[in-house]
């Protein structure tokens, strides 16, 4: 995330950080009309509040909004810098991972992101599979929003056991940027 959004999502009260972080752990085919079916009871939120929260995020890019659908999915750079701070959200987690006990009839890479991530940090005896998973759907399209994780320090004790291809198709991605936006390589060292 760049520092705009963080101060964005800084800036947001904790009733609509709560909404976000469960639509964040759902990952994609997230509809504010099923959002507060899966809060009530935790927070009261109704779906004129869900909607507003979502669109403003994703007015602010830490959501994509489907043009055919209607429906959200995070953004990778939210994603990213989330899922470190999962023992903070562990009631989001929950509700999220509750409420994807439904059928899906295709992958998702945006979901399977969700759970390379969840695994690289918190669950590595299932990481190779969910690398793999990763790899057929969604590594093409997230290829350049998953370069800030080389950046995050919650990732960088993690990074060995990650593919070395990965690594290097993000280290290339990393040079690309830095290139573009005119950036030191040195910078990159850090």
């Amino acid at each position: 995330m760049n520092q705009k959004q963080i101060d964005y999502y800084n800036s947001l009260p904790d009733n609509e950080k709560f909404v976000l972080h469960v639509a964040a752990f759902s990952a994609d085919e997230v509809y504010s009309y099923s959002l507060p079916s899966a809060i009530t009871g935790i927070k009261k939120v109704t779906v004129r509040e869900v909607t507003t929260y979502l669109d403003n995020a994703f007015k602010h890019g830490l959501f994509e909004k489907s043009p055919y659908s209607g429906a959200f999915s995070v953004s990778p750079g939210f994603l990213i810098d989330l899922i470190p701070q999962l023992s903070r959200f562990f009631k989001e987690w929950e509700i999220a991972m509750g409420s994807q006990k439904r059928f899906y009839y295709r992958d998702s890479f945006t979901r399977n992101l969700r759970d390379l991530l969840f695994c690289l940090l918190f669950d590595k005896k299932n990481y190779p599979e969910a690398e793999k998973k990763y790899l057929v759907t969604g590594f093409p399209d997230f290829g350049h929003s998953m370069a800030s994780l080389l950046n995050n320090k919650s990732y960088r004790e993690h990074l060995s056991i990650i593919n070395i291809n990965i690594i290097i198709q993000l280290l290339k991605n990393k040079i690309n940027e830095h290139l573009s936006d005119l950036k030191p390589i040195s910078d990159l060292e850090k």
